[in-house]
């Protein structure tokens, strides 16, 4: 036998404490030889022999034998404790993953509480623990004990590794979200812990999917340091992850596994793996995880005897932060990587499409609710909402989990966290609703007269009321309500609001409430006295006591502003003849084509689109059938080490083209409308039925489609996993994807497997030089290949969860031709609503109609919010030329600007002024926040 077969024999052979103790030495030896050289081999061959020579007379090793081999190896004792193996004890926590939030409690509780017994026990053991939701778990069911945990940590014995409230998905929420992950989690460790923010230097992802390529700078912009993951990647262990704007963090690859007990072998590629990447130690992360439990007694136990073995490696009791301290004199030596690291688990960007909607609504919500108050706190007299935020955000983080947004949870993960969804949306209402009526009370509208009707039936009518929604908003799911009515008589005033960084022209829905006067006669003014072009639309009607009329304006709103409407009861243009009978003379069957001054979009009676031209080009964006839903089963058979559906995103098996194979009734069509024109169709196939209304409104270049699914598909052994997709094959030719990701974008080539969109995917056509871009509110799971997009708006996988998406779904989908500096413009409008509440006629301080806030088109805006401190408010913005360069941000008010991080604290970045205008200079697909403090209002 040669060496390996000895040390494997041996190992074999091996049964008792001491047999296990010499050959676990004996093979640590012959890796220490092995990194030297093979310099110790025959050091490591005497002692096998004398274990193999008592096995063959004993038939088994001796405590004696055992002795004897130890000391044949104890000379190099000293090589072998060059080596250090750092053990961090840790207890993987899984917030609602096969199981419902009490029990995430439970094991939070019990596994907190039994490493509190264990620290008590073995003052040299240590524990580490991430999550912050974690930790507020204790603090709210048990006091007494959050309040040992505390002291534990000022003792240094339980190290905090939490810098995001759970270990969250990476490639499904936004930038603000990764943002807001750490400002609350370190908010919560200094409020609660007195940890400052400089000493949460960590972000420890261990099981997260997959990771975005502005990771990086988000850390660095929140003062993180480190990353610790296992996912998304099998090249490099240590490294330096640059983002393209240079933002770079130090990242361990765990080579093994967190999930670990402690076995006899633990050290065995210690040396190896130092000697690769230059270093002489090595953490190893121990400890029962998913359903918590952390590390045993026998696992303390071992390592504590294993530290006194003379030829093993050196065992302490660690922490991460010692181990990236450490590092970090070595980082020059560590290889760089950019870009995103990903994919594993592509099932999961579709899987429960419920809870991937609650997360694009509550980040949505939250996004234009700050950004009201923000306003209305710096121009209106409004009042900060920040605790009722903060709590919402909370919520929304929570979701964020990677087994509840991925979706590969069961049932009871679903339903928690679409209530967490209702309380944040509960928040967002309550704060929105606060900003408006400031608004309201500011603005001054004593030119508009309005009636005093002490008769009226109007005031407080509409209250909750959610049937009147905007086309393009992704709040349209039976969840988000509207503002009550205020105004009464013929005479009614609304202020529209936009909150976004873009001037806005588009059709807007809202209702009259109880209108005394002949609609005939309705007329709608601007401030200026301009007549807005309406129509009334279809829907309104009864409402608890209360009626409504619904109606449909062209409106105009500058970006982050407002304008007032006026709609009141005008003269009569005309003497209608009176006509007793309408019948119908000619039969007109017409194409279905949907047109404005933009673009021209011709379906055939399939309802699928057979030709999309752009005006400004003449060019015809597509040269196929395009536009239409299909129906397919994935393979569930497939051999992967993960069984569960959910994760695994199987290879279609059939597909059918539901618009050509099953019949499209055309059930309404209006395209002689001037402001919005549409075309409803519906289908059913299967068990199942889709509702689509198909729209384009004036000057718009995006044909919007608003879907409802009655869904009843569900896997069968048989047929395998079904799926709802919608295709957009194109016209020209591409060799890359771009789509949305965290604070910018990303360009992937053809992929046959799902990739992660957080809200668009976009392809660019060099000869017209247009791009056609794809947008959806609540899809993740984008395809781009063979020319073609498509998106997977459900997938009924059967496992952890049996039934994930039985029930009834809605959907919006943008198809928009732009230009390539465009996408960010198209996707807020597409994804933001405008906002709007009525007024009576009173004095006020504010004009009819005002812009606050404007931008240079090299740059989005990823938040406008109220500062924590109240004094004043955050605009944070990224560059989106990947360019870089100088942008600005124009402020029409008297104020003070300072460059902050995302934790709000001033940093060293230059930022000058133009007057009204900010001025500051970006690395390509850099973040800025700037903290804006007014000194005496509007300009």
């Amino acid at each position: 036998m040669n060496i390996f077969d000895k040390i494997t024999y041996l190992q074999e052979k091996s049964h008792g404490y001491h047999a296990i103790r010499a050959t676990t030495q004996l093979r640590y030896a012959y890796r220490i030889s092995e990194v030297n050289d093979f310099k110790y081999n025959d050091i490591v061959l005497k002692a096998a022999d004398v274990l193999l020579g008592d096995l063959n007379i004993n038939g088994s090793i001796t405590k004696n034998a055992a002795k004897e081999c130890e000391d044949i190896l104890s000379v190099l004792s000293e090589e072998a404790k060059k080596y250090t193996m750092i053990c961090i004890a840790h207890a993987h926590i899984d917030m609602n993953w096969m199981w419902s939030y009490n029990e995430t409690v439970a094991i939070t509780l019990d596994t907190f509480r039994t490493m509190l017994k264990m620290l008590r026990e073995y003052p040299q053991f240590t524990f580490s623990q991430s999550q912050a939701s974690t930790y507020k778990i204790v603090e709210k069911h048990d006091p007494e004990m959050f309040e040992e945990i505390k002291e534990m940590v000022k003792m240094g014995r339980w190290e905090v590794t939490a810098s995001t409230w759970v270990e969250g998905d990476k490639n499904m929420t936004s930038g603000e979200s990764q943002a807001r992950h750490i400002l609350y989690t370190k908010k919560y460790f200094k409020e609660k812990f007195g940890i400052p923010f400089d000493s949460i230097l960590l972000d420890y992802e261990p099981d997260t999917f997959g990771h975005n390529a502005q990771v990086p700078e988000i850390l660095e912009k929140g003062g993180i340091k480190y990353y610790y993951h296992c996912r998304g990647s099998e090249s490099h262990c240590i490294y330096n992850w640059k983002s393209p704007s240079g933002a770079s963090v130090l990242v361990f690859r765990e080579p093994d596994w967190y999930n670990t007990i402690i076995t006899y072998d633990y050290a065995d590629y210690l040396p190896s793996f130092c000697k690769k990447h230059g270093i002489d130690r090595l953490i190893r992360v121990y400890g029962v995880g998913d359903h918590g439990g952390g590390p045993t007694r026998r696992d303390i136990e071992r390592l504590i005897d294993m530290s006194t073995w003379p030829c093993y490696a050196k065992i302490e009791f660690g922490s991460y932060r010692t181990f990236f301290e450490y590092l970090e004199t070595k980082r020059e030596n560590f290889p760089t990587v950019e870009g995103e690291l990903n994919f594993v688990f592509t099932g999961c960007y579709s899987s429960e499409s419920r809870i991937k909607m609650a997360n694009r609504m509550a980040e949505d919500s939250l996004n234009t609710a700050e950004t009201l108050t923000a306003l209305a706190n710096a121009f209106a007299n409004g009042k900060p909402y920040t605790k009722g935020y903060t709590k919402a955000w909370i919520k929304t983080l929570f979701n964020h989990f990677h087994d509840i947004l991925p979706g590969s949870g069961i049932r009871e993960t679903r339903e928690h966290a679409l209530a967490y969804l209702q309380e944040v949306l509960g928040y967002t209402y309550a704060g929105r609703s606060k900003s408006l009526i400031a608004f309201a009370e500011s603005i001054d509208t004593s030119s508009i007269k309005t009636e005093d009707d002490k008769e009226s039936f109007a005031d407080g009518a509409g209250m909750g009321f959610k049937g009147v929604a905007q086309q393009n908003s992704a709040l349209v799911r039976g969840l988000e309500t509207q503002i009550v009515n205020t105004g009464c008589g013929k005479t009614r005033i609304f202020h529209i609001f936009n909150t976004t960084a873009y001037d806005r022209s588009e059709a807007l829905e809202f209702p009259i409430w109880d209108y005394p006067g002949k609609l005939e006669k309705l007329e709608i003014k601007d401030a200026d006295g301009n007549d807005v072009p309406f129509y009334i639309s279809k829907g309104g009607g009864g409402f608890w006591a209360h009626t409504c009329v619904n109606i449909t304006a062209f409106v105009t709103v500058p970006a982050f502003g407002y304008i007032t409407l006026i709609a009141r009861e005008g003269e009569s243009k005309h003497l209608p003849y009176i006509m007793y009978f309408w019948n119908p003379r000619v039969e007109y069957y017409q194409d279905f084509v949907l047109e404005n001054d933009r673009i021209v979009a011709r379906f055939d009676r399939s309802m699928q689109l057979v030709s999309l031209v752009d005006k400004k080009t003449n060019k015809e964006m597509i040269n196929e059938k395009s536009g239409f839903f299909s129906l397919c089963w994935q393979n569930h058979k497939l051999p992967t080490v993960t069984t569960g559906n959910a994760w695994v995103e199987g290879y279609v098996l059939k597909e059918q083209n539901i618009n050509e194979n099953y019949p499209v009734f055309v059930t309404e069509m209006n395209n002689g409308n001037d402001i919005r024109k549409y075309i409803c169709y519906e289908m059913d196939f299967g068990k199942s039925k889709i509702s689509v209304t198909v729209s384009l409104d004036r000057t718009s270049s995006v044909l919007k489609y608003k879907v409802d699914a009655d869904w009843h598909e569900i896997f069968t052994n048989e047929e395998g996993i079904p799926a709802l997709k919608f295709l957009l094959p194109f016209g020209f030719e591409v060799d890359e994807y771009e789509y949305e990701i965290a604070f910018g974008t990303v360009k992937r080539s053809a992929h046959n497997h799902d990739v992660p969109s957080i809200g668009f995917g976009a392809v660019h056509d060099k000869e017209s030089n247009r791009s056609l871009i794809l947008m959806t509110d609540s899809i993740y799971a984008y395809r781009g290949e063979n020319n073609s997009f498509s998106l997977t708006l459900l997938r009924a996988s059967q496992s952890p969860d049996m039934y994930p998406e039985y029930g009834m779904h809605s959907y919006n989908i943008g198809i928009g031709i732009c230009d390539k500096d465009e996408y960010f413009r198209y996707s807020d409008t597409f994804n933001y609503p405008l906002y709007f509440i009525t007024n009576t006629s009173h004095k006020g301080s504010l004009p009819l109609k005002n812009s606050f806030i404007s931008t240079s088109k090299n740059i989005a805006v990823s938040t406008l919010k109220t500062s924590e401190d109240e004094n004043g408010f955050i605009v944070r913005v990224f560059d989106i030329s990947k360019n870089g360069g100088m942008a600005f941000i124009q402020i029409n008010a008297d104020f003070e600007v300072t460059a902050v991080d995302n934790l709000e604290r001033p940093i060293d970045k230059e930022v000058s002024r133009d007057g009204s205008r900010v001025l500051v200079n970006l690395s390509p697909c850099e973040t800025i926040a700037l903290k804006v403090t007014l000194n005496k209002g509007v300009v």
